[in-house]
């Protein structure tokens, strides 16, 4: 579509009105400007109102438009159909870049349509409107043409303007004899070169041998394809260049001056086949699933020359529509992509292609449809707003259910923030994601480089590649829409979830058919813009951990499609199969899947484990997955496979996201045998040894067999029960004896025994409700009757341990006999054999070392909430009584709130491994319903069990205040405390440093010295600016894994200064995963002013990241005024900050040892840290070499135990004997004892009747009379470890004089610090605690 050319300056057309007094003002500060010059001299006084003059004339065509020079009354009517040629119109005008003048003469040729002319005078003022303009010639050129062509509709126009620029021909090359000519041609003088020729030789007789070969091969065209990135290109030929390589090349390329766009596209799609595969394979992963199941149907708008479809055809994508209909308007794409259609290589079986554009005119009947996929590739660049926004609106219309629309974009293009407004706007759930190619161009000649350069307004990167970047739009119009109210419930109650999952109350349900409707989930929830911001998943029915409170629940329903291979011996199975349809379809196969126990449960399930009871044989379900695709936090459609992508999803898979496929390794099914018997109690039996029997028993089997039991209540009677089962290989027999399985003990009685019954399949197992155990059905389990219509409810603990004698057992019968309610029960499941076998850490599920699963499930009846209280606080019991003996818990029933059991089930260091994970992978935790790997509850990230080795600093504050400088001197003197060997611990980074590279790349900038030079990042600041802003606009978490990618590169297990961070602090201390400290800067408006700050700017300085200190509170503040030295920021870091660090990495754990305590880990925490020993002693020495000039010491003594760690490098510092008091006593050999009541630490630990037990403290070295001791110890609290090391020294004539501690614990029962005082000795702690 061509416009008029007034378009382009209309805003300054309407405000053209130039104003004397401006310009003259302009002149006389020019004039003043000018070195050893005398503005006021006669010949210059009057210049500005010269000058002023001269400029509103040489500038007034800004108050012209085109109808004041083509009115209506200047174009008549006439026959006349030849050429009509009107030359040599002179035109003087500005160039824009110098304000020089540039002059010459106008060609203007034109063929009438329907007898219609404009006056010969027009011609000559619409040259001289646009030449009084500040003016570039080839726009010039453009504008002249366009107007007459909008204005006349010609059958041909042609237009050539020669002009000399003065800005070449007096300054820079001096090129005095230079001519640049342009030229523009239309309609039939484009097609037809003859009339081309003609017209070039009436412009050029009498100007010398001027050759128009040049001006003949390049064709424009009227296409509006990609209009975003073509540009109207038009001839320039310089006579400067004659001679020349680059004047050759010109020349002689195929497609010299003026090019077509189709035929820069064409010449784009050969160097372009990066990006249209990254299209096809974005078609492809959204295809994922049903789409491309069923075979799908593909509506292409803005097809081009197909070479999407072409890419989707290929081996590599291997993607064929079952039915293809293409609009593409350009004829000669359109015939490039029936010539691909009608090869033989072409795999569509059906397709129809049409020359026109799609718009509102055509319906869903017009074109067979609707589609799976409806694709707007490029094609909104023409449109206004509204007219893209109605666009895609009817393009909804075409999607079929199920079904997706895709669109395709220049990230820089504004038209998606409309689009993205209407969505949010009409509540329409949407996926973006923005991604570059590179346009490889090495092999292009120069002249068709700078026509690719012009195509994409991109320049090249050392001339070999252009980097492009686009914006895909995804949307599920028709399942992905979020259900509330009433819709929400019966979605929920036709998914039979469990009742803890029917409890919780979700913000909305959606059911997705397609990978963009889960991306679309996720992003809705990452946005924050609905009523939810996480997201849950309902597979099975099995975890209360599939609807979260005020979540979005993604129903998986759609995803149950099973595949079995049985060649390959695998299964493919979606995210929404369950346990029982798996099982189902493997066993037509003849093949096995070893997976959970009851049929409803799902994908979910297995990722936690999967429990089985073919797991002694085959292993957990997880040790049987080989592949998963999965949709990740970040809305990535992604794969894993290999032991180490997969070793997050085998155990805790549910956090790391929503899984869509799995495949499972299958076996052989053989002969399944199975016997179940039934035993009660003698009324003289105390029920010791009965588990313990039967644990010695199982463990003894072979690996084919399994045998689980129960403890429940049967007519108000304690029962146990077993479930004796064998698999057998295929042909093998079954050794099975009717009554051979039955254990003997003289505590059992009224043994009931039920048939061998053999040859069962997996499924036929199912059809037990209560895990294989026939005597335990719910109606014979209880003698209460259930009220009609009433469901028992019930909650569930699963713990592994290795045997069930001692006083595991005593445990597990303690706890049946003060059940609740007579529906409790205890259901152990046989393990051991292939679940040891695997490496713990290989794994998520890392609890290995085990024989048994006890499952504890209290129930009650539906209703009784006091029953159900009951039941909690009788789980909690049990579950706290076990957790001393139990090697592992099972993660399946754990959910947000149960993070202190969390270390059960994950090790140590897979929780640590796993915590880093989860915040790379989920930043913004979205999925953050099942069990947890990162404490969200606490404040502060050094309660975690999962604490990271490392420390981050955020140094904080307003523009100018100073945090590089006070960054560098944290950094400096951090590494002048921890010396020459820890210096390397010590790292700075800006926030921005992920941006500025990223955007370096994509501009093609130095991006080390983007991150170097202030002065650089300067020059760049706007550009980087839109930068940050479109890639947040993009992606909601882009901040967090720019902060979580900084502090997982750098943080080394050292010390890492984070700058320029003022955004994000609220979710820094998570997300870093180690101790943080937030240092807040402030400077007075003075200080401020010093540095280049130069007042309060209105959209900056009111932002949130100018107002940290009204949002966040801060660790510690330095106040960085006029007083403020390097030397003063120095001294601060030492007695600041470094004492906060060690606070920091001093870990919290609750409930050690005992409830109700908290315990202050310095091995675990502090000392751990690669710097903790150095900064530790550091801070010591530093203070003690200060204090000692006072008080003189001759010896170092150390308790028992971390005192230690610290005394023998301090006592080496000093050159003083170290010497150790030992809570063990010698062996052999003198020694100086005396007692202590015990530290406040093991006071506590103790029980009531344990506090008064006293221990002694052994020294064996002698301390001589009248030497001065300095005592080195952990910690200060009730003072009873200093009293007896003051006796000890004192009973050798010796005194103690100082006493340095780690930590001080603060409390009005505490007395130890005021004791030692009164006794005249010193202390000094690096930190303090509240609290016993």
């Amino acid at each position: 579509m061509m416009m008029a050319a007034t378009d382009e300056f209309k805003d300054q057309a309407n405000s053209a009105d130039m104003m004397e007094p401006g310009f003259a003002e302009s002149a006389r500060v020019l004039l003043e400007s000018i070195p050893a010059e005398d503005p006021n001299r006669n010949g210059l006084a009057r210049t500005p109102e010269r000058f002023a003059k001269a400029m509103c004339f040489l500038l007034q065509g800004y108050n012209q438009n085109v109808t004041d020079v083509l009115s209506p009354e200047a174009i008549f009517d006439d026959d006349h159909k030849e050429p009509i040629i009107v030359k040599d119109i002179n035109v003087f005008s500005l160039c824009e870049h110098h304000l020089l003048p540039f002059y010459g003469k106008v060609h203007v040729a034109y063929i009438p349509r329907d007898g219609k002319i404009v006056g010969l005078s027009k011609l000559a003022r619409l040259a001289e409107m646009y030449a009084r303009r500040l003016q570039v010639q080839e726009r010039l050129t453009r504008q002249i043409a366009n107007d007459l062509e909008e204005t006349l509709c010609p059958l041909g126009l042609g237009v050539i303007v020669e002009c000399t620029h003065l800005c070449m021909s007096m300054r820079g090359v001096r090129s005095v004899d230079s001519t640049t000519v342009t030229s523009v041609r239309r309609g039939c003088y484009e097609k037809d070169d003859e009339l081309w020729r003609d017209f070039w030789g009436q412009v050029v007789q009498g100007q010398g041998n001027k050759s128009i070969e040049p001006l003949l091969s390049g064709k424009s065209s009227n296409s509006s394809f990609d209009s975003s990135s073509c540009v109207d290109n038009m001839p320039v030929v310089c006579s400067c260049c004659s001679g020349s390589d680059q004047r050759q090349d010109f020349i002689n390329s195929p497609k010299s001056v003026e090019t077509s766009k189709a035929d820069d596209y064409r010449l784009y799609t050969k160097c372009s086949h990066e990006e249209f595969n990254k299209m096809a394979q974005i078609i492809k992963d959204s295809c994922f699933g049903q789409i491309a199941d069923k075979g799908f149907s593909l509506l292409d708008i803005g097809a081009g020359t197909g070479h999407v479809l072409k890419k989707l055809m290929s081996p590599t994508v291997d993607l064929v529509p079952s039915r293809y209909v293409a609009f593409e308007p350009d004829a000669d794409a359109l015939e490039d992509l029936n010539k691909m259609l009608q090869s033989t290589d072409c795999k569509v079986p059906y397709y129809k292609t049409i020359n026109h554009c799609f718009d509102s005119s055509v319906s869903v009947k017009d074109v067979s449809g609707p589609f799976d996929v409806v694709l707007l590739s490029h094609v909104l660049y023409s449109f206004s707003d509204m007219q893209a926004t109605e666009l895609f609106q009817h393009c909804l219309k075409f999607v079929a259910e199920g079904g997706v629309l895709l669109v395709f974009h220049h990230y820089s293009s504004e038209k998606l923030d409309v689009l993205r407004n209407y969505m949010v706007e009409k509540q329409i759930m949407f996926h973006q994601e923005d991604y570059s190619v590179e346009v490889d161009v090495a092999a292009l000649t120069p002249w068709e480089k700078s026509r690719i350069e012009a195509y994409t307004k991109s320049k090249s990167s050392q001339g070999n590649f252009i980097n492009r970047n686009f914006v895909f739009i995804a949307i599920e119009p028709f399942n992905c829409h979020p259900l509330q109210g009433e819709k929400m419930r019966r979605a929920i109650q036709e998914r039979k979830v469990s009742y803890a999952s029917r409890s919780i109350v979700p913000s909305a349900v959606c059911m997705p058919s397609s990978v963009v409707g889960i991306q679309a989930c996720l992003r809705a929830a990452s946005e924050q813009k609905y009523e939810f911001n996480s997201i849950s998943v309902i597979g099975g029915g099995h975890s209360a951990n599939c609807i979260g409170q005020d979540a979005l629940a993604v129903d998986m329903r759609y995803w149950k499609k099973v595949e079995v291979y049985p060649k390959e011996m695998v299964v493919c199975a979606g995210g929404g199969a369950t346990c029982g349809k798996i099982t189902r379809a493997a066993e037509t196969e003849g093949l096995l899947v070893p997976l959970g126990d009851r049929p409803g449960v799902g994908i979910g399930l297995i990722l936690a484990g999967g429990i089985n009871h073919y797991m002694r044989k085959f292993g957990l379900a997880i040790d049987n997955i080989i592949r998963l695709v999965y949709v990740s936090p970040c809305g990535q459609l992604l794969v894993a496979e290999g032991e180490e992508q997969l070793m997050r999803f085998r155990g805790a898979g549910s956090n790391f996201g929503v899984v869509l496929e799995v495949m499972l390794r299958a076996h052989p099914i053989g002969t399944i045998t199975k016997q179940c018997v039934q035993y009660s109690f003698h009324e003289w039996c105390s029920t010791s040894n009965i588990l313990g029997s039967y644990s010695s028993y199982a463990v003894g089997r072979e690996l084919s067999e399994s045998i689980d039991s129960f403890l429940f209540y049967k007519a108000d009677e304690l029962v146990f029960a077993t479930s004796h089962f064998h698999l057998a290989e295929k042909d093998e027999q079954c050794y099975f004896v009717e009554g051979s399985l039955f254990l003997d003990h003289p505590c059992l009685k009224s043994l009931t025994r039920n048939a061998v019954m053999s040859h069962l399949m997996p499924s036929e197992l199912y059809d037990l409700e209560f895990y294989m155990t026939e005597p335990f059905y719910m109606q014979s389990a209880t003698t209460k009757v259930y009220p009609k219509g009433c469901k028992l409810r019930s909650v569930k603990r699963c713990l592994f341990f290795q045997t069930l004698q001692g006083k595991i057992e005593t445990e597990l019968i303690k706890s049946m006999k003060s059940v609740p309610t007579m529906w409790c029960y205890l259901h152990i499941l046989h393990g051991g054999g292939k679940v040891k076998e695997v490496a713990p850490c290989s794994t998520s599920f890392c609890a290995r070392e085990w024989n048994f699963a006890v499952v504890i499930t209290g129930r009650w009846p539906d209703g009784d909430e006091i029953l159900h209280s009951q039941t909690n606080a009788w789980m909690k019991l049990t579950t706290d009584g076990l957790i001393p003996y139990t090697v592992g818990i099972y993660s399946t029933d754990l959910g947000p709130g149960d993070y202190q059991l969390t270390h059960l089930a994950y090790e140590k260091h897979n929780l640590i491994c796993l915590g880093e994970l989860k915040r790379k992978h989920d930043p913004q935790m979205l999925l953050r319903h099942s069990c947890p790997l990162i404490n969200q509850s606490e404040s502060s990230i050094a309660d975690s069990l999962g604490q990271s080795r490392g420390v981050v600093i955020i140094v904080g504050g307003k523009r100018h205040s100073g945090k590089d400088w006070l960054g560098n001197i944290i950094k400096a003197q951090l590494g002048n405390l921890l010396g020459e060997q820890g210096k390397s611990l010590v790292n700075m980074v800006s926030i921005s440093e992920g941006t500025k590279l990223a955007y370096a790349k994509e501009v093609g900038l130095d991006g080390d010295l983007l991150l170097r030079s202030r002065k650089y990042k300067e020059q760049h600041r706007s550009g980087l600016s839109q930068f940050y802003k479109k890639k947040k606009a993009l992606d909601t978490a882009f901040d967090r894994k720019c902060f979580v990618e900084l502090v997982q590169k750098y943080s080394n297990g050292g010390i890492l200064i984070v700058t320029g961070m003022r955004d994000g602090l609220d979710y820094a201390k998570l997300l870093s995963g180690r101790p943080t400290l937030f240092v807040l800067l402030k400077s007075d408006d003075e200080s401020k002013t010093r540095r280049g700050w130069n007042g309060y700017i209105e959209g900056i300085d009111d932002t949130i990241g100018e107002m940290l200190d009204q949002f966040v509170c801060p660790n510690l503040v330095y106040s960085n005024d006029r007083k403020s030295t390097t030397a003063k920021a120095s001294s601060w870091v030492t007695k600041e900050l470094a004492p906060a660090i060690v606070k920091a990495c001093i870990r919290k754990i609750k409930n050690v040892p005992k409830p109700g305590i908290i315990y202050r880990d310095i091995i675990g925490g502090l000392l751990v840290q690669p710097f903790g020993v150095s900064l530790v002693t550091s801070l010591i020495t530093s203070h003690l070499a200060t204090s000692l000039k006072e008080d003189h010491i001759d010896a170092v003594l150390a308790p028992e135990a971390l005192g230690f760690s610290l005394a023998g490098q301090i006592a080496s510092v000093f050159c003083l004997p170290l010497i150790l008091a030992r809570k063990v006593k010698p062996v052999f050999g003198y020694f100086h004892e005396t007692s202590s009541t015990g530290s406040n630490m093991s006071n506590l630990s103790k029980s009531s009747e344990e506090t008064n037990n006293k221990h002694n403290f052994y020294m064996q070295q002698t301390i001589l009379p009248g030497q001065r001791v300095l005592v080195v110890d952990d910690c200060i609290a009730t003072g009873a470890t200093l009293d007896a090391l003051a006796q000890l020294v004192s009973s050798q004539g010796g005194s103690i004089v100082k006493l340095v501690t780690l930590m001080e614990m603060v409390h009005p029962e505490l007395n130890g610090s005021r004791m030692a005082l009164e006794r005249g000795i010193g202390v000094f702690s690096l930190t303090s605690f509240e609290g016993k």
